[in-house]
């Protein structure tokens, strides 16, 4: 049997999305094109070069961690001309000799092992999930390889992480620069085949978010609030992944003043097409059924484990991986766009009374017009109140409106407040109170009548708990939540394009919110299939850094 030899020295991507890709140079000297026999084939696991960049972070590298960068294991599947399985291996770091030593800076190669000479293609897989599928020689396509998994078993752990072709496909490719497929360079003799390795790119299955926050800083210069307690989970977070994703451009890439990301090294894109991709579940309340198929979504805070918020001070590890989630222009919605979910205790300061005097009543837990941290509050109209305080405003409204309507019965005066809180009682399935007129009481009686049945209610309210109706909100223990559409290739000049949002495999984002200056929501916005990720009014900016990891962060004002 005649015997080919070959090497493939299988690049993994400990810290970035892609990298240099050394070729072979195909010089005729021992170059095999028989397919018959076996050819022979070792894998070496390192990092890689250092490649050029635009607008990086300074600094403009992040080096991968040791348990972001161990390689466990690694699968080598190759395939013909056809695309149809060759071969399937699994080896075994520091058990197989044939798995090398993968390490950082630099790895070892692995010792060299045999292949069908019938192989063209390759796919590298360290780390390999058990939902990978079982493949058959001679019958497995690559296209039914790299069907879309329900992500049963996680991606990352402890001490790894999955990786698999930065390409978006198949290598080897053309050129240094070229991703059009080329096909594998076999040779008659070890020592050639291992002279001359080729090098191919893997990158990490998964995207990482960090959420910052100058914890001394979010409240600075906001005279409305202190801002206490920050915290963070990711919410809307894909549950489907394809084992290889395919590149696409974003917008911003295929603008003649775009740039590609420094570790796209075929320039192919640095978005990618995951299984939900132009293909979105419905979204139907109250049970969300088949949008849940496809999302991991906390429709209330008590489905958030304990334990699960993140801290945002940059001294904590507080990062968190989640699959790739990206969508077409179209579903740059809420509910498609994975985000970060965060939450402050937000407590209001600066309150006055209806006469406007500073209010202060430490039986209603406010010192000096300030509402100390954990107390219930509402929002109602866009001003913020106590319980107490919003029946003093109501008082007063009513009793203005009584006193002018005796006065001129032709004018009749609106009464915002206490129209706004009968609207919310009615939301919440609890009586309106009447408001009418009663001329055996004076004004200020019957202003008094009417708040005594308001604080009726007020054991209704506080037990329906968290919630937002019409203009009123009322925030259990001062808690506000923000969701934070995170942001991939975000554009000012244009809005809700292709790949200004999403997550990317393989990609860092750092969102850091540098002040809150406004409230949230009292509980957890429902999936929105309606809300636009930004709007021309009123949209958010970004600032992309890319670095080895292919870095990306935004500054949130809230």
């Amino acid at each position: 049997m005649k015997k080919m030899y070959f090497l493939v020295a299988a690049l993994l991507v400990l810290l970035s999305a892609a990298c240099t890709n050394d070729h072979i140079d195909q010089d005729d000297d021992g170059i095999v094109t028989d397919p018959t026999g076996e050819a022979w084939i070792a894998l070496n696991v390192g990092p890689p070069t250092t490649s050029f960049s635009r607008a990086l972070h300074d600094p403009d590298k992040i080096i991968g961690t040791t348990k972001e960068s161990n390689v466990k294991k690694i699968r080598a599947i190759f395939f013909d001309g056809s695309e149809k399985v060759t071969a399937d291996k699994t080896f075994t770091v520091g058990t197989d000799q044939e798995a090398g030593n993968p390490n950082q800076p630099e790895g070892d190669q692995g010792k060299a092992f045999k292949v069908p000479a019938s192989s063209k293609r390759i796919l590298i897989i360290a780390n390999p999930s058990p939902d990978l599928p079982v493949t058959s020689v001679g019958t497995t396509t690559y296209t039914v390889f790299n069907q879309a998994i329900l992500a049963v078993a996680s991606l990352s752990g402890d001490e790894y992480f999955m990786m698999s072709n930065a390409k978006g496909g198949l290598e080897p490719s053309a050129s240094n620069t070229d991703g059009t497929d080329a096909n594998l360079v076999l040779y008659n003799s070890a020592s050639k085949a291992e002279s001359q390795a080729l090098s191919i790119n893997v990158d990490r299955a998964v995207a990482k978010v960090r959420v910052y926050t100058d914890n001394t800083g979010i409240s600075s210069n906001n005279t409305k609030a202190n801002i206490s307690e920050p915290g963070w989970v990711l919410n809307a977070t894909n549950k489907k992944y394809f084992p290889v994703s395919k590149r696409e451009k974003t917008w911003y890439e295929t603008q003649p003043r775009g740039c590609i990301t420094p570790f796209d090294q075929y320039k192919l894109g640095s978005y990618r097409i995951d299984p939900n991709y132009d293909n979105q579940p419905t979204v139907l309340p109250p049970a969300f059924t088949d949008y849940l198929k496809d999302y991991n979504y906390y429709l209330d805070a008590t489905d958030v484990p304990a334990g699960a918020w993140h801290p945002t001070d940059a001294s904590s590890d507080n990062a968190e991986y989640c699959l790739e989630n990206t969508q077409t222009e179209d579903h740059n919605v809420w509910a498609y766009t994975t985000q970060v979910l965060f939450k402050v205790i937000f407590s209001p300061k600066g309150l006055q009374t209806p006469d406007k005097n500073v209010y202060d009543n430490p039986a209603d837990f406010v010192n000096a017009g300030a509402l100390d941290p954990g107390k219930d509050w509402l929002m109602v109209n866009g001003g913020y109140y106590t319980w107490n305080l919003l029946m003093d405003y109501i008082k007063a409204e009513l009793t203005f409106k009584f006193q002018s309507e005796d006065n001129d019965p032709t004018i009749i005066h609106n009464t915002a407040l206490t129209n706004a809180l009968n609207n919310y009682l009615e939301a919440i399935n609890e009586v309106k109170v009447p408001i009418d007129r009663n001329n055996a009481r004076s004004p200020e009686e019957q202003a008094g009548d009417i708040v005594d049945a308001f604080n009726v209610k007020k054991n209704a309210v506080t037990t329906h708990g968290a919630d937002r109706h019409g203009t009123v909100s009322y925030y259990v223990g001062g808690v506000n939540y923000y969701p934070i559409m995170i942001k991939h290739d975000d554009s000012g000049d244009v809005y809700n394009e292709l790949g200004e949002f999403g997550v990317v495999r393989n990609s860092v984002y750092d969102v850091n919110i540098s002040r809150v200056n406004n409230p949230g929501y009292p509980n957890i916005p429902e999936p929105d299939p309606g809300t636009k990720d930004e709007d021309e009014d009123n949209y958010l900016s970004i600032r992309i850094n890319v670095n080895p990891w292919t870095w990306y962060t935004q500054t949130e004002e809230l």
